[in-house]
């Protein structure tokens, strides 16, 4: 795993005064758009009546049949193509409607990977924002919505996500087994997506600066919200890795149950999430389980949650998250249990996993 960034933000062009913010609410875009929405395949809210959670877990299997379903812009690359089409696996898996590339959003991304590569880091302070003086090149705009405008493309809101892989399905794995970084990724109001990538030094060495843009038009198409709310890793999933290095990510998330600051070197158990479609939620009871099937026997784990309560960087946020506070154990099921209200009614949701 490699150090990453994230920046999610959303704000119309008159709030462009707060971009400073490193994570921020993601406000509910209309309703609609002929987009294609897999069925039924985040599995089914269950009613408050299931005792034993590892036996009621809900366990898929993920249905990756629509991975390939979104459409690349007419320009993409073939690694444009790919970066696509790996996002679609994990939105579609979760319930989600793929998102689609666009043309102007892959060249401000483009951009801005050829910017951090032509330029030593202190011309892209914290990785997404841009500075336009002596010896710094190629200036596109300070942040992504400055450069998605500069690229043509008007939005209503937009994330950036940045990383250092080797190639584009890499990096977007690198990005679904995070907090922050996952988020864009299971966020139903996204629409289209634009992907860069170009090679050069980084930290004493030669790598890839990858960079995706999120985005919904600020007029014309509108993401289509989930049925209920989209969890990950999904129901049934497998290969699902054992932990995570929170030290890694920045910003740093929480660090797992009461030691303070994330211990260099130091793995959680894997990140688990749930995303809601708005604010009109509350979760009152989150349990992790590691499960043993042949016998139904659930032993709890214990684990660190974090919402818009407990940290700053999920304010106004529509998205819950929690990790094991000790690395998973290998080739085992575990099960999660979310129960709270939805809409002003009850709900649990049991799914399980298993870890490679």
């Amino acid at each position: 795993m490699r150090s990453f960034v994230a920046l999610l933000m959303t704000m119309t062009p008159s709030r462009l005064r707060n971009s400073l913010l490193f994570v921020a609410s993601i406000a509910g875009a209309a309703c609609g758009g002929p987009m294609m929405t897999p069925s039924d395949d985040a599995g089914p809210v269950r009613p408050s009546n299931c005792t034993n959670p590892c036996v009621c877990a809900d366990r898929g299997p993920p249905d990756y049949r629509y991975e390939s379903t979104g459409t690349a812009s007419p320009t993409a690359t073939p690694e444009q193509r790919a970066a696509l089409v790996r996002t679609n696996r994990w939105r579609t898996a979760a319930g989600l409607a793929p998102v689609d590339g666009e043309e102007n959003a892959d060249e401000a991304a483009t951009l801005h990977s050829q910017f951090m590569a032509s330029n030593a880091a202190s011309c892209w302070a914290g990785a997404h924002f841009q500075t336009n003086t002596a010896g710094c090149t190629g200036f596109t705009g300070r942040d992504p919505g400055a450069r998605l405008n500069a690229a043509g493309y008007s939005w209503s809101t937009y994330g950036e996500v940045i990383d250092w892989a080797d190639t584009p399905e890499r990096a977007v794995d690198e990005w679904i087994w995070t907090v922050y970084h996952r988020k864009p990724f299971m966020r139903w109001e996204f629409v289209h997506v634009g992907y860069g990538r170009v090679n050069g030094p980084y930290n004493g060495r030669t790598a890839f600066h990858n960079v995706m843009d999120f985005a919904a038009p600020r007029s014309g198409r509108s993401g289509t919200r989930h049925a209920a709310f989209a969890v990950f890793p999904v129901p049934g999933q497998s290969d699902v890795p054992t932990g995570f290095r929170g030290d890694l990510e920045g910003p740093t998330p929480p660090a797992p149950g009461t030691l303070g600051a994330w211990p260099r070197g130091v793995s959680s158990g894997t990140v688990v999430s749930a995303h809601f479609n708005d604010n009109n939620f509350s979760v009152t009871s989150h349990e992790l389980f590691r499960s043993n099937p042949e016998s139904n026997q659930c032993d709890p784990v214990e684990h660190t949650f974090i919402s818009t309560a407990n940290d700053m960087n999920l304010r106004n946020s529509s998205d819950v998250f929690l990790y094991g506070n000790e690395q998973l154990a290998a080739r085992t099921e575990y099960v999660v249990r979310l129960r709270g209200t939805l809409g002003g009614a009850n709900f649990e949701r049991s799914w399980a996993f298993t870890t490679r």
